[in-house]
């Protein structure tokens, strides 16, 4: 086994690769945003998903890092999600309070969300604001939602394969 690849014990004995030398696999091209990740944190994450699933075949093994790269890639919406609601809000407040900004001359598009809670008038409106700045809640939504699903289905045809394991008296 190479540097490059790690392994966990197969159930009935024997191991599974986690990761497989570079080269055409598909696992090559590794969940990892440089300079925001590392590979380091993305093979403790994969190996700690894959045990726990304790895949008995290659199938299962698939299914078991496609679960670790989708829950990856759903810490990651969350992540982009604080950073752009942060940078959005910088922004604004300096637009807010800069005498010196010019104000913008494009004309925004109505957003009957934030009409309704300019009128709610509450902290909860300020708030709400910011999160609709740049349309960041509806890009977060769509990719969380888009995810969720692909999780929710490969969580299932794993329990469905290592249901039928179980039942043809595997381990």
């Amino acid at each position: 086994m190479s540097a490059d690849a790690g392994e966990v014990e197969a159930v009935g004995g024997g191991t599974l690769a986690v990761l497989r030398p570079l080269g055409r696999h598909l696992y090559d091209d590794l969940p990892v945003v440089a300079e925001v990740e590392s590979r380091e944190m993305w093979e403790e994450h994969l190996r700690g998903i894959v045990e726990s699933f304790a895949p008995a075949n290659a199938f299962e093994m698939a299914l078991a890092a496609r679960v670790a790269q989708l829950m990856w890639r759903l810490r990651r919406v969350a992540l982009y999600e604080t950073t752009a609601i942060t940078a959005s809000r910088a922004r604004w407040t300096a637009e807010t309070t800069d005498p010196d900004t010019p104000p913008k001359r494009r004309r925004r598009r109505r957003n009957p969300i934030w009409e309704r809670a300019v009128q709610v008038g509450s902290a909860a409106s300020e708030a709400g604001r910011l999160l609709i700045i740049d349309g960041v809640q509806e890009r977060v939504a769509r990719s969380e939602a888009h995810l969720s699903r692909q999780l929710s289905l490969t969580l299932a045809y794993l329990r469905d394969a290592q249901s039928r394991r179980f039942a043809e008296g595997g381990r």
